[in-house]
């Protein structure tokens, strides 16, 4: 029997990917996905379910389409703001969905989550901006 391993290729970030984020995007406006609208300057990427739910109580948003979550446009900045959220979790999905935000022409991603924290002085609820993070998935 033969046994086939897993190919390993030092060299693989060195050369174009296979399918590139361009090309998803016309995959998903070939496919009513992703209908016509303007390039955003900005996009919010939400890890938390249910968040454009609770937008709609102060920020007028509308559905425009998919790429693995749901896309908004928030109407108050006629486009230029679009927000992705109901996607999963993880840094793989987020790496994916943010090369696809990029090649839609957004140039700011604010990334919009949870997370738990050990510091005693902290409450439920609070805000925190971070300015860095302990990464070891290997996406980061």
């Amino acid at each position: 029997m033969t046994t086939m391993t897993y190919p390993v290729f030092p060299d693989k970030h060195e050369h174009e990917g296979v399918v590139t984020p361009a090309a998803m995007i016309a995959h998903r406006q070939k496919g009513g996905r992703l209908p016509g609208f303007g390039r955003p300057q900005g996009a919010v990427v939400c890890l938390e379910r249910g968040l454009p739910e609770q937008m709609r109580r102060r920020v007028r948003i509308r559905r425009v389409g998919r790429l693995l979550g749901d896309l908004y446009s928030v109407r108050s900045r006629q486009g230029r703001v679009i927000v992705l959220a109901n996607f999963g979790l993880g840094a793989p999905a987020v790496a994916a969905q943010a090369d696809e935000l990029i090649a839609l022409g957004a140039r700011r991603l604010v990334s919009v989550a949870l997370s738990g924290g050990i510091q005693p002085d902290l409450e439920p609820g609070q805000i925190v901006v971070a300015d860095s993070a302990i990464r070891d998935e290997g996406t980061s």
